[in-house]
């Protein structure tokens, strides 16, 4: 299938160069076209296959007296595969002329064409696996004519042609539909690298600005904590306004051969307006992998270093790699562009999905988690772990009982960033008594508070032993320090609050960088 590559480097007609956003369309409409074309091979395939049970079951007729165990052996791998929906195996000589069969396959294409990606994956797989079944069953035809001079067991040549004939177009279509999937895979590989090169075109060395694809952001999350409200410039400078909350990042779902668990490392990271530059989310070594099995899905998120601007869109990318015994592989590498439209992003390839949990909030500052430190006792509170997570105090909800009774005001699960989430060990004492939190940015709308709530385990089960909580009023600069008990224990917080930086540039013509 030939395929116009024009849009892979951002080049139209005339061979000039394109923004590097406006190939997306191309990329579309070529991945559109190319999986009807993998639809229709996956009908003619399962016409296909419909006609190959019987003719298989006849010949395995044929052989029985001759393979013994073995054929029984064949055969129950036979029945696993027709264990499936059921389907009429209708008689050859019924079948309808090709006209018919074409208006039947296009009407069939265009309700599969609605299928979702993770079904036609699986369809390869089991073509896959057709595949080597179907090459056992041509090497054993290859020994057919020594059989039947050794034995003298009549078998009806006309099965056997038609059991090869069927055969080698499962045989074709088979490998069709594998190469057409691969030649998809490469497709949506290649739009990493155009992601890469656009951007390298427009911000990167080739434009002037000598930012490097892989540089981070250096503006500091406290750029304006210790200047005087009065006195810190307004506009293009320093701006409250729309910026993205990062809940969490996981893995919903493992493809094709992929099992529990997986040792992922790789970068995660946002990119926003105001620098241009990573703003890191997940960011790990080979060395220090991370360990992701079935019942702990989320990876171990390390950011923002400083709030992502949501004025315009935003650039998420990943390239996530996994150890893989003394090998690794490539997880998943792709860019997503985020518009502010939805809670969740969905990326997915061949190998897994990730949901990317996040919120679009309005008119906000930044707020830096300086420190959470815990008083001296008689004993470390934090056997069985700890959680340290802040939210909104808009989010809150008070808890009710069956019978009426209220509870404990709490926020929603899914509106709390976890800044430090040990469980299932001891956290180490830290110098002085300091817990090293694993994120300290978060955003905060204006005239809202900020709740920072600190528990303590008391069992593996991560039954709660104790848990302390401080309000932290909206400000626009400078640092807040709270204190609450943690059971018998003081904790003391504090938290550094910022406008948010509009624009790098600006910051160094104003010179406030």
């Amino acid at each position: 299938m030939e395929i116009d590559d024009s849009w892979k480097m951002g080049i139209d007609d005339s061979g000039k160069e394109m923004h590097w956003e406006s190939t997306r369309f191309t990329r579309t409409r070529v991945f559109r076209e190319m999986g009807i074309i993998v639809t229709t091979e996956i009908i003619s395939l399962l016409m296909e296959i419909d006609f190959l049970p019987r003719d298989q079951e006849i010949l395995v007729d044929n052989l029985l007296p001759l393979q013994g165990k073995s054929l029984l052996v064949r055969r129950k791998n036979r029945n696993q595969l027709r264990s499936g929906p059921s389907r009429r195996f209708p008689e050859r000589e019924h079948m309808p002329d090709q006209a018919s069969k074409s208006s039947h396959v296009s009407s069939i294409s265009e309700q599969m064409s609605m299928c979702s990606s993770e079904i036609q994956e699986k369809l390869v797989q089991y073509f896959n696996f057709l595949l080597h079944e179907m090459k056992r069953v041509g090497y054993m035809m290859k020994h057919m004519a020594s059989i039947k001079r050794e034995t003298g067991i009549p078998i009806s040549v006309d099965k056997i042609v038609d059991l090869l004939q069927s055969t080698s177009r499962l045989t074709q279509i088979s490998c069709r539909v594998v190469e057409m999937m691969k030649e998809i895979t490469k497709s949506v590989e290649e739009t990493y690298a155009d992601h890469r090169a656009g951007w390298e075109n427009t911000w990167g060395n080739k434009s002037g600005l000598r930012i490097g694809f892989e540089d981070l952001t250096t503006l500091s999350p406290m750029h304006f904590t210790y200047r005087q409200p009065g006195l810190i410039p307004r506009g293009y400078t320093s701006i409250c306004a729309s910026t993205l909350q990062i809940y969490s990042l996981e893995i919903t779902e493992l493809k094709g051969n992929l099992k529990w668990p997986l040792y992922v490392y790789g970068v995660v990271a946002a990119r926003d307006t105001v620098d241009h530059k990573r703003n890191l989310l997940f960011c790990r070594s080979r060395a220090n992998c991370q360990e992701v099995t079935e019942n702990a899905k989320f990876l171990h998120l390390i950011g923002p270093s400083r709030a992502i601007l949501a004025l315009d869109y935003v650039h998420f990318e990943f390239e996530l790699k996994m150890k893989d015994g003394k090998s690794d592989r490539d997880l998943i590498t792709r860019a997503y562009r985020y518009h502010g439209r939805h809670h969740t992003c969905n990326i997915s390839n061949w190998n897994c999905a990730l949901e990317l949990s996040l919120d679009r909030l309005l008119e906000t500052v930044q707020a830096t988690i300086l420190s959470v430190r815990v008083g001296e006792g008689e004993s470390w509170p934090f056997e069985y772990g700890v959680r340290v997570a802040c939210y909104s105090q808009s989010l809150e909800v008070v808890e009710v009982d069956s019978e009426g009774v209220v509870g404990e005001v709490t926020g929603p699960k899914s509106g709390q960033v976890d800044l430090l989430h040990c469980c299932d060990k001891p956290v180490p004492l830290g110098p002085d008594g300091y817990l090293h939190l694993s994120r300290q940015v978060v955003s905060v709308e204006q005239q809202d508070c900020l709740k920072v709530v600190i528990e303590a385990y008391s069992s593996p089960k991560l039954d709660i032993a104790a848990r302390g909580h401080i309000y932290f009023p909206q400000e626009y600069c400078n640092i807040s320090h709270g204190t609450c008990l943690l059971g018998q224990l003081k904790v003391e917080i504090s938290v550094a609050w910022s406008y948010l930086a509009a624009d790098k540039l600006h910051l160094l013509k104003e010179e406030y960088a």
